[in-house]
């Protein structure tokens, strides 16, 4: 098994310490989740993010794949792409044909499709708890049919975070996540519905940016070094 991958959900380890007194049953679920999922070499993700705000009229959907292993993932939008090593990150803007690197910044507070799956996730200073499940909440995921599915409500313990909590939605059949709600403090909810496929045949080059990756860049800005912008 692929080393780093193996640190898969380690957050949960490290967060089960601190609250795990107060819902045993909550950590039971997520330390079910961390032994299924730390036993794949890697994860593809084909996920639907649907962005609502009832008081703007928003309803946004948003399609994509997302393919993780350890510390490494690759993200395929309509307009962009998007290569991390876990400590870069390469944004290649399809339509202008720039590409962007920046540092992978850990307190940045993002839930992603990606962000789910870093090992260091749960680290971020996060509590979380058990609610019921909602029927009307629980109508997400790419599944065929929605199943039973375990509820768990996450609370950051740091307040610049952008969202107020989210909360995962775990099948209690295969223990693997079908979607996860994020309540934003601007009044907006993100559902992010996923469809898992464990141990997908990749090549760990996939991973890995080159300069040959994407053809015709035009443009190369550099964001580790503010003002810095190269041609290519």
């Amino acid at each position: 098994m692929h080393k780093k991958f193996k640190l898969l959900f380690i957050g949960f380890l490290i967060s089960f310490g601190a609250y795990s007194q107060h819902d045993s049953q909550a950590q039971t679920i997520l330390f079910t989740a961390y032994k299924k999922y730390k036993t794949y070499q890697n994860i593809k993700i084909n996920f639907v993010s649907i962005t609502e705000n009832k008081s703007t009229g928003l309803n946004q959907n948003l399609e994509g794949i997302a393919y993780v292993k350890g510390l490494h993932h690759v993200i395929e939008l309509p307009d962009r792409e998007i290569i991390s090593d876990g400590h870069t990150i390469w944004t290649y803007m399809k339509a202008s044909q720039q590409l962007f690197i920046s540092n992978y910044d850990p307190s940045d507070g993002k839930i992603t499709p990606d962000e789910i799956f870093r090992e260091d996730f749960l680290s971020k200073g996060l509590r979380y708890t058990y609610i019921d499940q909602d029927s009307e909440e629980s109508q997400g995921g790419l599944m065929p049919a929605v199943r039973a599915e375990d509820v768990i409500e996450f609370s950051p313990t740091q307040p610049n975070r952008n969202y107020l909590n989210f909360r995962l939605f775990i099948d209690r059949e295969t223990h693997l996540i079908n979607h996860w709600k994020v309540f934003m403090k601007n009044g907006s909810t993100i559902d992010y519905q996923l469809n898992i496929t464990p141990d997908v045949e990749i090549s760990h080059n996939f991973f890995k940016y080159t300069p040959h990756r994407f053809s015709g860049v035009k443009e190369v800005i550099d964001l580790r070094k503010p003002g810095t912008v190269s041609q290519n």
